[in-house]
């Protein structure tokens, strides 16, 4: 009886489940895409920055950033319970101009089509002022873009009003950095963590019997050989 408890015991460890816990991730692939003559194509794009500007001094153009997430360590079987979308000010002009974020099914790449993505979903809009951190909710986009079986959600960021300006002052931007913050429920044991778990559980018991057996004959009294 109490072999058959040990044994239990080490097994309910290997299919345990974890707490609940919060991951943060960083952005899989990031750029600018430039409008160079302010006409509303985009023509370039500039990786591994995020920005978002209209400029009507010598130079004539608009940007916006477009980034994305990769979520494919999350096992298909993690419950998300809150997701949110973290931006924070790096550098702005004077006015502030308003910034909008919408989200996107990504495809880890970034693209210039992905500045114009039809299927797009508005996330928020805000003032950032220098040097802040923002959030924005995004659990329904996030989940129902895995739930589609999608595993890089993207976003746009864009200034609300693209118009060029006229007056002073006549570059607008903001640049920023982001993160993507994903609150997890309880997430099983992969299927092989289990089996290798389970295996070395029972590796152990039939050593920890081996070795009691052992112990057991090493301790029986001397007898007289016939």
């Amino acid at each position: 009886m109490k072999v058959t408890k040990l044994l239990a015991a080490v097994i309910g460890i290997c299919v345990s489940w974890s707490a609940n816990a919060r991951v943060v991730f960083l952005p899989t692939t990031s750029g600018t895409a430039t409008d160079n003559l302010g006409d509303g194509s985009f023509e370039t794009i500039q990786a591994d920055t995020i920005m978002a500007e209209t400029r009507n001094i010598g130079l004539v153009f608009k940007k916006r950033g477009i980034f994305e997430f990769d979520l494919t360590v999350l096992p298909d079987s993690t419950v998300i319970t809150q997701a949110s979308l973290i931006v924070q000010t790096l550098s702005a002009s004077l006015d502030r101009p308003t910034l909008e974020f919408y989200g996107y099914p990504g495809n880890g790449i970034s693209e210039l089509s992905d500045v114009d993505v039809v299927v797009k979903t508005l996330i928020g809009r805000t003032d950032l002022d220098p040097v802040t951190t923002v959030s924005y909710d995004v659990t329904t986009f996030v989940t129902s873009t895995l739930g589609s079986g999608n595993v890089f959600p993207g976003f746009i960021m864009k200034l609300e009003d693209e118009t060029l300006p006229t007056t002073a002052p006549r570059d607008r931007f903001q640049r920023v950095g982001v993160s993507l913050g994903v609150e997890v429920g309880v997430i099983p044991l992969p299927t092989s963590a289990w089996l290798a778990s389970s295996g070395l559980a029972v590796l152990g018991f039939v050593a920890w019997r081996k070795k009691n057996s052992q112990q057991r004959r090493m301790i029986l009294p001397a007898q007289t050989l016939p």
